[in-house]
């Protein structure tokens, strides 16, 4: 049948019993299949968006890099204050917090350069804005800092840690007590605790006691601050009698006869080098993994194993790159032992780091002369 016009189709088809039928029935079929459907995907993504969003989270936390975690100097805020009291209550609370998990340290060497060269001097307490500065530029996230009141014997400790991209305090506390090593354990412990909340760490091990990883003298510890300060104050032979008057008071402080051994060396006083480092192998019980392996590195070198040394040292980078003594080490003995082009490039990589570096400075300009490298030795020498 042929037809005349739209509107007889549309009138034939309205007349049609299929037609009728497919008018009434398919809108209630679709419903009644459509429902269900419906609920239970709902249903479904009530139960799996959540899942899958705590997966993903979990995914992206755990693919971030651990937080780079800065003590900087606490500041003496006593009647009387000590000259030394906060830088060493300061060593402490770095020493206990080394190998916190969770974190990754940034080294102290790193803060106190970056504080010489910024603000002048290295181990005294400088205030807030200051500190945020100094921790930043190091390339940390979390920064710990406080103050600290003495009052003969008691002291007493405010501190704090901070997230420096927020500017915002996360923790803080206070902690007092006899001696700065058992407010350090206090202090240690307590941050400790709070990191493990901010990073999510489960079931960490408390940091050892300071009396166990550094010393139980404080008379001694007194005398290795002394000898820190004026180390990095170039005073070499004032250093060394400090660090003697430590390891006297305690003979197991490693920490102490690890450094009077690379002054010996510093002098080439090869025996009394060999000798403090043996004293210190011995207690290495009472050094942080990092010092543990800077020490067995230095080791090899007194034994002219400058192959397995490099390799440790390079080791040592890899986890800790801002190691200065890993850093100086390593170009001092590809230098030593007359390896001059990786003694050059290990300058150029610590002076990343520590770029008024005496040793490495000295080191890579020999270096690119030996080498025959004049413009770039000229311009290295400019910058002395």
């Amino acid at each position: 049948q042929r037809y005349g016009s739209a509107r007889e189709v549309l009138g034939d088809l309205a007349e049609s019993p299929s037609s009728r039928t497919a008018a009434i029935r398919r809108p209630r079929r679709a419903r009644l299949r459509g429902w269900p459907v419906l609920v239970a995907a709902i249903v479904v993504a009530a139960v799996a968006v959540p899942f899958v969003l705590r997966w993903r989270g979990a995914a992206t936390s755990g693919n971030q890099p651990a937080p780079r975690l800065a003590v900087v100097g606490f500041a003496d805020l006593s009647a009387r204050p000590d000259s030394l009291a906060a830088a060493g209550l300061t060593a402490l609370i770095q020493v206990g917090l080394a190998d916190v998990e969770g974190c990754e340290m940034v080294a102290p060497e790193y803060l106190r350069d970056i504080q010489r060269r910024r603000f002048g001097s290295s181990f005294a307490a400088i205030e807030t804005g200051r500190a945020l500065v100094v921790a930043r530029e190091a390339g940390a996230t979390l920064m710990v800092s406080g103050e600290l009141v003495q009052e003969g014997d008691d002291a007493r400790v405010l501190w704090r840690i901070t997230d420096l991209k927020r500017g915002k305090v996360l923790a803080s506390g206070k902690e007092s007590g006899t001696g700065r090593s058992g407010v350090a354990d206090r202090v240690t412990l307590a941050a400790a605790l709070r990191l493990g909340e901010i990073t999510r760490v489960k079931n960490a091990e408390p940091p050892k006691l300071l009396a166990e990883a550094v010393t139980s003298s404080p008379e001694a510890y007194r005398h290795y601050v002394a000898g820190l300060v004026a180390r990095d104050d170039g005073r070499n032979q004032d250093a060394r009698r400090e660090f003697l008057r430590a390891v006297k008071l305690d003979s197991s402080f490693a920490m102490a006869d690890f450094e009077l051994s690379r002054n010996y060396d510093s002098i080439v006083e090869s025996d009394s080098a060999k000798a403090s480092a043996e004293r210190a192998w011995r207690h290495r019980d009472r050094l942080g993994e990092r010092d543990a392996l800077l020490l067995e590195a230095y080791r090899l070198f007194l034994d002219y194993k400058v192959s397995q040394a490099d390799g440790l040292y390079t080791s040592i980078l890899s986890r800790w790159p801002d190691c200065r003594e890993a850093h100086v080490a390593r170009t001092y003995h590809l230098g030593y032992f007359n390896r001059i082009p990786q003694c050059a490039e290990a300058a150029r990589e610590g002076l990343r780091f520590y770029p008024m570096e005496p040793m490495l400075l000295g080191r890579l300009i020999s270096s690119l002369c030996a080498l025959g490298e004049w413009d770039e030795a000229a311009s290295t020498a400019a910058t002395v």
